[in-house]
C-alpha cells in the first residue's frame, strides 16, 4: 500500500519458499496467481471445470512450476515488528491460495491481496453418446461436505521473547511447531549425513516383436561401486533401485517383487543388501504407485481411477519417443495394497525400505469408487503408516499428509516456481523439516553439482544425490528412463568424491539443527546485489532455541571474497564463523 510504504512481504510454500515483497514500484495490473496445494491431477486453475477441456492430461513441454507440499502462507508487516503464519488445520485436501498483485490503476486493487479458499463444489463435464458417434455433452455439480479449520499464529518482535520473530523463519519454527506437538512428523528419526546414489537397474525398450529388458546397472556392479567408493572415504551411502523388477521401471507390476534377473535376480539384491550393511550403507527399492499402465496389468479399468464424469483421467508423456506414453491414474486403495506387498516381499532381503513414488505426490479421488480428495488422503495415510512397520519409508517431495510415516524426504527444491510476482527464494521448507528427518537434494548429474549448488546444499541443509548407471549405456535413450541422459558412474565417481568431501564436513555441523536466524548481507555499492547469507543453525526443541548448540556458517555466493565481523569469507565458499 503506497499509502504505508512499511516493508513486507507475503509468503507462499512454492517449492522451497517465496516471498512476494511489497513494492510501490511493482505495478502488477491485477494479476491473480493461484497455488494449488498438493496439486490436482485433473485440472489447473480454480476457475476451470474439471477435464474442462477433455479426460486427457497431457505432460507439460516445459519445465513444471514446483509443488506445493504444505498447506500454509503468512503475512509480514513491518521489519520483524507483525506479522502472522497461518495453516490447514482440517481440509487441506481442498486448500489453495489466491494472490492478487496491487494495482495503482483500481483504488480497490492498491493494496497486495492474498486469500486461502477452501473449495466446497466443482463443476465438471461428463458426455454420452449413441452408436452414431453422437455425443452429448452436459455439466453437473459436485458438492464437498468435509470439515474446514484454519489456524493463524500470531507473530510480534524479533523473537527474544519466544523464538519466534516476526518473519518467514518465525513463521516457519511455528508451524514445525504445531507439526511436532501434533505428531504430524515422524519422531525420533536416526539422521544420517551422506549421499543418495540412485541406480537404475532396468527398463525396456521396443523390440521387433514386444519390448525387451535393457539392463543398466546389475547388483554386482552396484556392490563393485560401493566397494570402490567406500575405500574413497564415503562413509555412508543410501540407495533407491529404479526398475529392480523384470520389465523394469515402465512396465514392473507394483504390486509384485519379481527381481530382475538380468541384473542378478533375488539373490544378487539378497548379496547387495548384506553388502551395504557391512558398510553401514542403506537399500531402498523404488516404485510408482500413483501411475499405472495397461502394460504393466491388461485389466487395468479396475485399478484406475475415475473423474467425477466417471471417465478414467488419462495422462499423456510429452516424449514420444518413450515406449510407454499412456498412464492412469491408481486407484488409492490399490495403490496401498501393492505397497504394502512389496514391503512384505523386500523386507524378507533385511533391514531395507522402499521409496514411493507417484501417490508420495499426486492426490487422486475415484469417484467411480465414491472415494473424494479427503478418502483418498486418509487411505495414503494409513496404508504408508502400515508399512512403515515393515520398511523405512521415503519419497520424492511429498506432501504434508505424508509426513508422519516417512524417515527419507527426496528431490527438495532449493527454488520457488519464479514467478514474476515472486522477488525472493527461501529455506521456509527446509527450516520446517531441519533437524527432524534426513534431506536430500535433486540429482547433481544435471547442472546441480558446481560450488555454488555445493554452497546451496550447506545453506539448505540437504544431502547431496546422484543417479547412476554401471556404465554409459546408449540403449537407455530408447527407455522411459531416457530422462536421465548422463549417468555412467566413471563419469561422475570423481565429482561424487568432490561434493561429498566438501559439502558433508559443514553438515556434520549442524545435523540435528535448523535455520533459527538469516541474514543476508548487501555486498558493494549496489543493494540488489546478494551475495553473502549468515545461517544461525541451532536444536530447536519444545518451541525453544538451544543457544548453546549454535553453530554460525557465513555462506559466499559471490566470485570474491568478502570481510564479515573481521573475518575474510573466501570466493564461493562456506565458513564456520
Amino acid at each position: 500500500n503506497p499509502k504505508t510504504d512499511l516493508p513486507g512481504y507475503v509468503f507462499i510454500p512454492d517449492g522451497s519458499g517465496a516471498l512476494i515483497r511489497y513494492d510501490t514500484n511493482r505495478e502488477m495490473d491485477n494479476k491473480e496467481i493461484y497455488f494449488d496445494v498438493y496439486g490436482d491431477p485433473y485440472r489447473e486453475g480454480y476457475t476451470e471445470a474439471e477435464f474442462a477441456s477433455g479426460n486427457i492430461v497431457y505432460e507439460h513441454s516445459y519445465v513444471e512450476t514446483k509443488k506445493i507440499m504444505m498447506p500454509v502462507w503468512g503475512v509480514s508487516y513491518g521489519n520483524e515488528q507483525d506479522a502472522f503464519v497461518a495453516y490447514a488445520t482440517s481440509g487441506s485436501e481442498y486448500f489453495g491460495l489466491v494472490f492478487r498483485g496491487r494495482s495503482d490503476k483500481q483504488s480497490r486493487f492498491a493494496y497486495t491481496q492474498t486469500k486461502p479458499r477452501f473449495e466446497m463444489n466443482r463443476t465438471y463435464k461428463y458426455n454420452f453418446g449413441s452408436s452414431t458417434g453422437t455425443i452429448l455433452y452436459l455439466e453437473g455439480d459436485e458438492v464437498y461436505n468435509y470439515d474446514m479449520g484454519l489456524r493463524y499464529d500470531i507473530l510480534y518482535g524479533d523473537g527474544t521473547m519466544d523464538s519466534l520473530p516476526a518473519n518467514y523463519i518465525g513463521m516457519a519454527l511455528s508451524y514445525r511447531n504445531y507439526l511436532v506437538n501434533n505428531q504430524l512428523i515422524l519422531p525420533n528419526i536416526e539422521l544420517k549425513n551422506g549421499v543418495k546414489l540412485d541406480f537404475i537397474v532396468s527398463d525396456v525398450k521396443r523390440a521387433i516383436i514386444g519390448y525387451s529388458d535393457v539392463i543398466g546397472t546389475t547388483t554386482e556392479g552396484i556392490e563393485n561401486i560401493y566397494d570402490e567408493l567406500h575405500q574413497s572415504g564415503i562413509e555412508y551411502i543410501t540407495s533407491s533401485l529404479l526398475g529392480w523388477q523384470n520389465k523394469g521401471v515402465a512396465m514392473a507390476h507394483p504390486g509384485k517383487a519379481n527381481y530382475s534377473s538380468g541384473a542378478g535376480g533375488r539373490s544378487g539384491f539378497a548379496s547387495l543388501v548384506e553388502k551395504a550393511a557391512q558398510y553401514g550403507y542403506d537399500v531402498s527399492f523404488q516404485q510408482d504407485y500413483g501411475l499405472i499402465n495397461s502394460d504393466q496389468m491388461p485389466n487395468i479399468g479396475g485399478y484406475a481411477v475415475k473423474a467425477l464424469s466417471r471417465d478414467y483421467g488419462t495422462y499423456i508423456l510429452n516424449d514420444s519417443n518413450k515406449p510407454v506414453l499412456w498412464w492412469h491414474y491408481a486407484n488409492p486403495n490399490m495403490a496401498m495394497t501393492w505397497l504394502n506387498n512389496q514391503a512384505k516381499e523386500v523386507s524378507k532381503l533385511g533391514n531395507v525400505g522402499i521409496t514411493i513414488n507417484g501417490v508420495s505426490n499426486i492426490l487422486a479421488p475415484d469417484y467411480g469408487q465414491g472415494i473424494n480428495y479427503e478418502d483418498s488422503r486418509k487411505i495414503i495415510e494409513n496404508g504408508t503408516r502400515k508399512a512403515s512397520t515393515m520398511v523405512e519409508l521415503g519419497a520424492d517431495s511429498p506432501n504434508a499428509y505424508l509426513w508422519q510415516n516417512l524417515t527419507n524426504f527426496y528431490d527438495l527444491p532449493v527454488y520457488n516456481s519464479q514467478y514474476i510476482a515472486e522477488t525472493d527464494s527461501v529455506p521456509f521448507l527446509e527450516i520446517v523439516l531441519g533437524g527432524l528427518v534426513n534431506m536430500y537434494a535433486s540429482y547433481s548429474n544435471f547442472s546441480f553439482f558446481d560450488r555454488t549448488a555445493q554452497l546451496k546444499m550447506i545453506e539448505y541443509h540437504l544431502n547431496p544425490s546422484f543417479i547412476l548407471t554401471e556404465e554409459a549405456l546408449e540403449d537407455l535413450m530408447y527407455t522411459n528412463s531416457r530422462d536421465y541422459y548422463s549417468t555412467g558412474y566413471e563419469k561422475y565417481k570423481e565429482t561424487i568424491i568432490e561434493v561429498c568431501e566438501y559439502v558433508l564436513p559443514f553438515l556434520e555441523q549442524i545435523q540435528g539443527k535448523t535455520i533459527v536466524d538469516r541474514e543476508v548481507v548487501a555486498i558493494g555499492t549496489d543493494n540488489d546485489n546478494i551475495g553473502l547469507y549468515v545461517n544461525t543453525y541451532a536444536p530447536f526443541v519444545d518451541g525453544k532455541i538451544v543457544e548453546e548448540e549454535k553453530v554460525v556458517i557465513a555462506i559466499n555466493y559471490a566470485d570474491y571474497a568478502v570481510t564479515y565481523n573481521g573475518q575474510t569469507i573466501d570466493p564461493l565458499s562456506a565458513k564456520i564463523i
